[in-house]
């Protein structure tokens, strides 16, 4: 598998190569043609010095005969019965070696170029890699704590019903069940931010939807809830269609006070699913599960918007 860094290097050289490809064919032709100019000027002038002094020596390029040989020899100008030819190899010469010198530079700026970005590149992976197991760490410590904290809260609640039977244990208890489950679901999300691929597979959001209400099944036993539900298959990685319904299902159960009503509607490349509840009290959350269910989703071209008035309406679109 080539590395992120190798693509970007790849691609750079195919855009550079193209570049001085073209500048290269540019170039040479503008040198070329300014060449043949210099020649041509430069024949016509020995032509009118031939005039005035008919002795005098011409240019190893330049050759005076009243013949010519195509394959060696191209005309630039007549004098009196002769020719001024020039020797094509000369102009060949030239021509090459302007090429070479040109390559050869271009090739020291290429070079440059991709040894400045390799390096740039790199500095910038590692220190984001870094960042990266700095903040695992972070989320970890904090995750090992609040997972101890749990563990001994769990203790705490199993000793007071062994001896009190209260509705406050109850309560204590079914407080302790959601932040669990939130506990719960945050590693799932942490483990999966960590890992660069999406495992995508193509799951019916409707059976995510049940599958997920089973697991509120006590939380819901005294709720009224409504489903309209339809079959929609959407390509996405199964542990982020967990978290995303996870979470807004379980902000609607915690949040209502005797009515969830949940429907889907929408056509084969779209799905709208419409989740409403009445509102218990003045309970109000941070938003913090709503945004990472957002920016979960947005990485497959959903969104979701929310409306609170008499009762709270979350809508989200899906997209195939």
């Amino acid at each position: 598998m080539i590395s992120f860094e190798k693509k970007i290097l790849i691609i750079f050289s195919i855009i550079l190569s193209i570049g001085f490809s073209v500048i290269n064919g540019i170039s040479i032709m503008f040198f070329k043609n300014n060449l043949e100019y210099q020649l041509y000027k430069e024949a016509h002038l020995y032509k009118t010095i031939l005039s005035e002094i008919p002795n005098i020596k011409l240019p190893k390029y330049f050759t005076l005969s009243d013949s010519i040989d195509t394959e060696k020899y191209e005309i630039l100008t007549f004098f009196g019965g002769n020719y001024i030819l020039l020797d094509k190899r000369y102009k060949l010469e030239k021509i090459k070696t302007f090429g070479i010198n040109l390559l050869i530079w271009e090739a020291v700026l290429t070079i440059t170029l991709l040894f400045t970005m390799y390096i740039t590149i790199i500095r910038h992976i590692h220190e984001r890699e870094e960042n990266r197991k700095l903040l695992e760490i972070f989320l970890l410590t904090i995750t090992h704590k609040l997972g101890n904290f749990l563990s001994s809260q769990r203790l705490n609640i199993e000793l007071i019903k062994s001896k009190c039977n209260i509705k406050a244990v109850e309560r204590l208890e079914k407080a302790y069940q959601f932040i669990e489950t939130d506990f719960r679901s945050s590693l799932q999300i942490l483990k999966k931010i960590s890992e660069r691929k999406k495992n995508l597979k193509i799951i019916n959001v409707k059976d995510i939807i049940l599958s997920t209400l089973d697991l509120f099944s006590d939380h819901i036993a005294d709720k009224k809830v409504i489903l309209d539900l339809k079959d929609f298959y959407m390509k996405i990685d199964p542990i982020d269609a967990e978290n995303i319904f996870h979470t807004i299902i379980e902000n609607s159960i915690k949040y209502s006070n005797k009515k969830i009503h949940i429907k889907m509607c929408g056509d084969r490349k779209e799905c709208y699913l419409f989740i409403r509840n009445d509102i218990l009290g003045m309970q109000k959350g941070s938003g913090i599960g709503l945004k990472i269910s957002e920016f979960l989703l947005s990485r497959y071209g959903g969104n979701i918007t929310t409306r609170a008035k008499k009762d709270f309406l979350t809508v989200i679109k899906l997209k195939r």
